[in-house]
């Protein structure tokens, strides 16, 4: 199989995570098989398909659960580095992340990107969205990662439990000398922690006023709800992920027939014609929000302006 150099190897390289978030996807029923039939922890099996691949593609993505878990998460560092992989990125949840962790990150600073999550900056609120005493460590992984000069992305989900805090946790990284920023929207089984895009790009487009500093990516995030947010149109969008990695852990799962791929995103009026739906750069939305929330945001929604 021949990978574009563009694409991105995806190993989820754990199958445990120190956390329980309560909108974590890998507690959702469908998703729950397909996690655990993706997931890869023989390291042996990771190392071969990394030498396979390095041929086609210079990018690896550690992820889990938690891939800090996997005791051999060094080894596979250094295969990685040693079979040509230019970029590393390393999606975390910190709480391993304290010096010595940090000591032995440093030799292969050149070629990692670190993707700290942090759910809030305020301590019960972690702790209630996370369902875990593991505040200190995380933030403290980030403050370490900062003082190292790492090339990082503090991961924030937006949902109905955080987002009158995303203030707070933004003054607070910000204090920290923080400049990087990924908000992700996700959309979970548990209705209760979903949120209306409406009800949270108003202050997304303030922030980037507020935090002149701060550099702001939106994942998940389809870019016509943008439109009338003139800050929000000028910042990244992350591109569909889908379109760019090659879930090693999946593509097994497919090739054995043990997964169907299911397209689960509704394609709008507004969709045809558009450029970033045309060079694969919007994530869609997905059916279930609408079920949720109905369509209104995206009526009178000018296709001239996304062509």
């Amino acid at each position: 199989m021949q990978v574009a150099k563009k694409k991105n190897l995806v190993f989820v390289c754990s199958d445990s995570c120190q956390n329980n978030c309560v909108y974590c996807l890998t507690k959702e029923p469908w998703r729950d098989k397909l996690f655990k039939m993706a997931t890869i922890t023989n390291t042996k099996l990771i190392l071969k398909y990394i030498k396979i691949f390095s041929k086609y593609t210079n990018e690896v993505t550690l992820t889990g659960f938690e891939p800090t878990l996997n005791k051999d998460i060094f080894k596979i560092l250094s295969f990685a580095v040693k079979n040509g992989i230019d970029y590393i990125s390393l999606h975390t949840n910190g709480v391993l992340l304290d010096e010595s962790y940090i000591k032995k990150l440093l030799k292969y600073k050149k070629y990692l990107k670190i993707f700290p999550s942090l759910p809030s900056a305020n301590k019960g609120l972690y702790k209630k969205i996370t369902r875990s005493n593991n505040f200190n460590r995380s933030f403290n992984a980030i403050k370490l990662l900062q003082m190292n000069d790492f090339l990082f992305f503090v991961e924030i989900v937006i949902s109905s439990l955080n987002v009158k805090d995303l203030e707070n946790t933004l003054n607070k990284l910000n204090q920290l000398g923080v400049r990087r920023i990924i908000f992700i929207h996700v959309i979970t089984y548990k209705k209760k922690y979903n949120i209306k895009y409406s009800n949270f790009l108003s202050f997304l487009d303030d922030a980037v006023s507020e935090f002149p500093e701060m550099r702001f990516q939106l994942y998940e995030m389809p870019p016509c709800v943008l439109q009338k947010y003139p800050n929000l149109k000028k910042i990244r969008l992350n591109k569909c992920a889908t379109n760019n990695e090659l879930n090693i852990g999946e593509r097994i799962c497919i090739a054995k027939d043990q997964y169907k791929p299911i397209s689960c995103r509704k394609i709008l009026k507004c969709c045809v014609g558009c450029k970033f739906l045309r060079f694969k750069q919007c994530s869609g939305v997905g059916r279930v929000y609408f079920d949720l929330f109905g369509d209104d945001e995206f009526k009178n929604i000018e296709i001239k302006n996304l062509g």
